[in-house]
């Protein structure tokens, strides 16, 4: 009994060291730039799964509602909602969805109006430690917005949920940089940028969350790796009469 503690032991060292060790390693380049957090400090952060597997980010909305991208209900109908973790596939609740309503006019080709709103199957019984977020009502000034944005990302090998800031680029300038990626901007899209280090694939759906209300859903970029480019948020104020009739917020 002793020896197979000890061994037990020993092993749990040795996986600390090479974690600790795969740390040190991926730093350079990934997690020194972005924020190991948790979801108490995030409580709207939500993980859309399909048939178990980690999808997109999405956001609470209400307590049987959550919101997400257009892209990731395109081709998956039957989803799953995990919230009130800090982990994509792992504690909290997790949730069958109901309904989709993805935007009429999403255009998978362009990104444009891509969002979607998902009804659960019954409401969120952990709200007491997860919450929903309060959707952006009135028009900001442009360019002076900062916020930050959570996610998974296909980058974050530990699967611990991270959070990035995120300053608003103006659209001239935003559209400067796409134009010449042969990609266009629309009037239902807002471009943010951190300087350090954008979000990445796998973070699709996630909430962009300003002053404490959400003010975008992330959609689309040129790559994470390229920091300097901005990163394409749909505007949920442009939005906003097509969320509330579907979720009632």
């Amino acid at each position: 009994m002793f020896r197979l503690l000890l061994v037990q032991v020993l092993i749990a060292l040795a996986l600390g060291a090479e974690l600790q060790k795969r740390i040190k390693v991926e730093s350079k380049s990934i997690f020194s730039l972005v924020e190991y957090t948790n979801f108490h400090k995030y409580p709207h952060h939500a993980s859309l799964q399909y048939d178990g597997v980690y999808v997109c980010g999405a956001s609470i909305i209400s307590d049987i509602a959550v919101l997400t991208a257009a892209q990731c209900t395109l081709t998956h109908t039957i989803l799953s909602v995990r919230y009130a973790t800090s982990f994509y596939n792992a504690g909290g609740e997790l949730l069958k969805v109901s309904r989709i309503f993805q935007h009429p006019q999403y255009n998978p080709n362009t990104y444009d109006n891509d969002i979607s709103v998902l009804t659960l199957s019954s409401r969120m019984s952990r709200l007491t430690i997860a919450k929903p977020i309060r959707l952006v009502n009135t028009k900001a000034v442009e360019e002076n917005r900062e916020g930050h944005v959570t996610g998974w990302g296909h980058k974050e090998a530990l699967h611990i949920l991270t959070a990035r800031k995120a300053k608003e680029i103006d659209r001239a300038r935003c559209h400067d940089y796409y134009v010449r990626a042969n990609k266009t901007l629309t009037e239902s899209m807002v471009c943010f940028s951190d300087p350090a280090q954008n979000p990445c694939q796998g973070d699709e759906g996630s909430a962009l969350v300003v002053d404490g209300q959400q003010v975008g859903i992330l959609s689309w970029g040129y790559s994470c790796d390229k920091y300097y480019w901005p990163v394409v948020y749909t505007d949920v104020l442009y939005h906003r009469a097509f969320i509330k009739q579907y979720a009632y917020v």
